[in-house]
């Protein structure tokens, strides 16, 4: 009795349409993961030589307008409302830092009244954005 010899197939894995997956993934989260915290409200920071790099986390942006607006996390607040408004996200999201982005034209008793509003609140962390500038260096 003869024994037929059986074909051996090799199964071959096309891997290229899951590098492209992989690929595109990675560019997704470095793209977003690089994206700064942005309400999207124009102001013109008040410049500094001395800055430092903030970290979001769990915090509310209040952002004052040359015109005098307030915006919390990118919504028009009116002053009255802010308190009451930092106290709901403060009970929602547990933030521990305020950032308060104020227009460099901005008066400046309407800054120092937010941050009082916001240490009524018990808010310790208070940030205070600028823009840097680089240290002219003379010429002679």
């Amino acid at each position: 009795m003869r024994v037929k010899k059986q074909k051996i197939e090799y199964i071959q894995l096309d891997i290229t349409p899951l590098v492209d997956v992989v690929f595109q993934l990675l560019i997704f989260f470095l793209l977003a993961s690089s994206f700064e915290l942005s309400t999207g409200i124009k102001v013109e920071l008040p410049e500094s030589k001395s800055t430092e790099t903030i970290k979001h986390q769990s915090e509310c942006v209040i952002t004052i307008k040359k015109d005098d607006k307030i915006y919390l996390n990118g919504l028009e607040t009116p002053l009255i409302d802010l308190k009451y408004e930092i106290k709901k996200i403060m009970d929602s999201k547990g933030i521990n830092r305020v950032i308060i982005q104020a227009d460099r034209f901005v008066y400046y008793g309407r800054v120092v009244r937010i941050i009082d509003i916001v240490k009524e609140l018990g808010i310790k962390n208070v940030g205070l954005p600028t823009k840097y500038i680089e240290e002219e260096v003379p010429t002679f």
